[in-house]
């Protein structure tokens, strides 16, 4: 048997548990080397779970130790550029959370010394990893849409900033809002769902409606340190449109909270059919197609897809089985850290005109 991939994780937020500790842990051809966190409540759980890896709580250690072959990043966003420049001189494989960095300069300085050392370098995007989603991509290669004409995706959650006064809401930490968070996400969906990085056009619109008012915080982030107040110095709504190459218009709209229902919608309409994933409105059957056989009504056989947006769990943990394979294969991830660093490009620029525009 070939010696396992011995692989370090940085974080022990909710990813970690929900995602790569279990990853790790369940691959055959991975050990768990240590996990990395600051002494805590939810360090201390993980490391109950970690079948016997040290947790250290110094990045130094980590990288000091022998027979390392790769890392997962999941820490705060202000933390992904040092602990990849530490994975670079090691030469170590490394897997990160979205975003790269909390600054441009960084996540370019991170893809160019991780590609100097001819390691594969993932992004965890689980939209990638969804059955959903690869269904719309398949029809999309099939030439079902025809030429496309646009793609409309929205990510809106009714209330869900992800904890008000946390690192999140404070932009030298986190490097933005909702679309430092959710826009890595919504944007690499769009440029995989069109095959283009091509971006012609682009505007951008930015708000902060709830969070400077300590509304939109939900279930979902009073787990956070200064969950109800603190700090809250980034965007809660935006909204991102381009034109591709192929003059294919795309829109993006995310929020952290709004006056209305969750949306997680799809549209995609083109020369020849078109698409409506939108699960909220139907969770058992969430996906529509129309062609221009009926004449662009319904067609006649519903394709099946799962409304698989509300648990990314299985994605995600995807998403390491994938960085584990290339690794071992010495192939690309799935989405690789130059992916990741389009996205970022984008977002960069998105941040500028919307600030121009205030």
């Amino acid at each position: 048997m070939s010696k396992p991939i011995n692989i370090a994780i940085l974080g022990t937020g909710m990813i970690v548990q929900r995602a790569h500790l279990p990853a790790v842990l369940n691959h055959p051809k991975a050990r768990l080397a240590a996990l990395h966190g600051r002494q805590g409540e939810s360090a201390q759980r993980l490391h109950a779970l970690s079948g016997g890896a040290p947790l250290l709580h110094d990045l130094d250690a980590v990288f000091g130790l022998p027979d390392l072959d790769a890392v997962i990043i999941a820490l705060p966003n202000f933390m992904h550029a040092q602990a990849a420049s530490m994975a670079a001189e090691r030469k170590l494989a490394v897997l990160c959370e979205k975003p790269l960095a909390t600054t441009i300069s960084d996540a370019r300085a991170m893809v160019a010394s991780i590609r100097a050392t001819g390691r594969p370098f993932g992004v965890s995007l689980p939209q990638r990893h969804r059955p959903s989603l690869r269904k719309l991509r398949d029809l999309q290669a099939s030439g079902f849409f025809g030429d496309l004409l646009s793609i409309d995706i929205r990510m809106i959650r009714r209330s869900g900033i992800p904890g008000i006064g946390s690192w999140f809401t404070r932009k030298a930490q986190s490097g933005g809002g909702v679309l430092a968070d959710l826009g890595p996400h919504v944007l690499d969906l769009a440029l995989w769902l069109l095959g283009s990085n091509e971006v012609a056009n682009l505007s951008a619109m930015t708000c902060s409606a709830h969070g400077p008012r300590g509304l939109g915080l939900g279930d979902w982030g009073r787990h956070r340190d200064g969950a109800s107040e603190g700090a809250f110095d980034v965007e809660d709504e935006a909204s991102v449109a381009w034109r591709s190459g192929t003059g294919t218009r795309i829109r993006c709209d995310l929020a952290w909270a709004t006056f209305g229902p969750d949306e997680n919608r799809i549209r995609i309409v083109g020369t020849r059919g078109g698409a409506d994933y939108w699960p909220e409105a139907d969770p058992a059957n969430p996906l529509t197609l129309y062609s221009y056989d009926t004449d662009g009504r319904v067609a006649d056989e519903r394709d099946s897809a799962s409304p698989d947006h509300d648990d990314l769990g299985p994605a995600w943990r995807s998403c390491v089985d994938d960085f584990i394979a290339s690794v071992a294969d010495g192939r690309l991830p799935a989405a690789t850290g130059q992916d990741a660093l389009v996205v970022a490009e984008i977002i960069e620029r998105a941040y500028r005109l919307a600030e121009n525009q205030a």
